[in-house]
């Protein structure tokens, strides 16, 4: 048990371990004193085999303004297991400078994988660049990466492995992993967010429990006949498009997280806290409103009162917030009563903040992982892997 706290204590302060990359399968490090590493002495230095499978996915990353950071999301493309068959880089028209030092990234893996890159004459959005490459993908599956995050090694290549296992002829495939959350300076988990294992249209609507579109896989067919992401949303376009596709989709998913949602102080894609209110309440008007059985939607209003709340709407957050609370409590009268007892109880207390308390509740359930021996071990092995990225891509 000393063990076990020795090492949940080392994760949860950050402290930086070593690492042992002859078990990650292509992986270029950009290292000063090797800038230009060629992937084959890479192979022959660690023992790696001189061939890697290639699978039949389009990798489409946009991007715009994130030349640093698209750097390393290529490095853990070029680092899977089992390569991509192709790359596409979609530039969402990024500043002069910005648009040069992107060129220069992507040459420098021009040799490795087969990337192309595309430039939009104007700045319309991730949305729109997502869309381009869903319409120029050419393989049979399309993967997303948002340039800020980035992929553990096996990520195609379980994906491949479990899509190839359980193949449903009659159905398009949605297959998505679980993802680490971690802070975009350190590079330390913040939460280890694993991924359900059932999938339908009513309980998609009700959360988005898939998450980020950096760990989704899909058929580009679907995706064309869908008519790819809703260009008019400002936020929340993952959600709203896995609502459209979840009809008749077979659902796969490896709940293992290899897949690294970095989180940013800054504006990331998409992620503003008033898009995101306006995304949530796009949600409601278009799909939630229309559920017969509108219970199950806590986590929906918890969302919404969170974003009210940093936004400074206190007592519209407050309201929403008791909702959340409440919205399960039948019948109707116990639901009442309970809302005026929290009104009255919140009228002396101060509402919690509800963003700390949301990242109090991803640290309880990280050092619970320590439970487990299995998983601490893994938990250490894919923070090293984090760090080490951070440190040389």
């Amino acid at each position: 048990m000393k063990n076990l706290e020795q090492e949940m204590a080392y994760l949860k302060h950050g402290m930086r371990r070593g690492y042992d990359w002859s078990e990650y399968a292509g992986a270029t490090l950009r290292d000063s004193s090797h800038h230009d590493f060629p992937r084959e002495s890479y192979r022959r230095i660690c023992g790696l085999p001189s061939k890697q499978t290639t699978c039949d996915v389009s990798v489409v990353i946009p991007t715009f303004n994130r030349s640093k950071f698209l750097h390393r999301a290529l490095s853990s493309v070029q680092a899977q297991t089992m390569t991509p068959a192709e790359v596409l880089v979609i530039d969402d028209c990024s500043d002069e400078v910005e648009a040069m030092a992107t060129e220069r990234v992507v040459r420098e893996f021009s040799d490795r994988l087969n990337l192309v890159l595309l430039k939009n004459s104007e700045n319309r959005g991730a949305n729109y660049s997502r869309n381009i490459g869903i319409r120029l993908a050419k393989c049979k599956y399309i993967s997303f990466l948002d340039s800020d995050d980035f992929w553990m090694p096996e990520k195609l290549a379980e994906q491949m492995a479990i899509l190839d296992a359980q193949k449903d002829a009659n159905k398009a495939t949605l297959c998505v992993t679980g993802r680490y959350r971690v802070g975009a300076e350190s590079g330390r988990i913040i939460a280890r967010q694993l991924v359900r294992t059932s999938f339908n249209r009513e309980a998609i609507v009700r959360s988005n429990f898939i998450g980020t579109l950096s760990s989704v896989l899909v058929d580009a067919s679907l995706a064309r006949a869908v008519n790819g992401f809703d260009e008019s949303l400002p936020a929340c376009q993952d959600w709203e498009f896995f609502i459209r596709i979840s009809e008749n989709v077979n659902f796969l998913s490896v709940s293992a997280p290899l897949c690294v949602y970095v989180e940013h102080h800054e504006n990331r894609i998409s992620a503003s806290n008033k898009n995101r209110l306006r995304g949530h309440l796009f949600i409601k008007r278009k799909y939630i409103n229309i559920l017969e059985d509108k219970t199950g939607l806590s986590e929906f209003y918890r969302n919404v009162a969170e974003e009210l709340q940093i936004l400074g709407r206190k007592r519209l957050a407050k309201k929403i917030y008791i909702r959340a609370i409440t919205e399960s409590i039948f019948p109707a009268w116990k639901r009442l009563f309970a809302e005026a007892l929290l009104h009255a109880y919140y009228r002396w207390r101060q509402l919690p903040i509800l963003k700390t308390v949301r990242y109090i509740s991803y640290e309880r359930k990280l050092e619970r992982v320590g439970a487990s021996v299995e998983e601490l071990s893994q938990l250490r092995k894919d923070q090293g892997f984090i760090y080490t990225a951070f440190q040389r891509w």
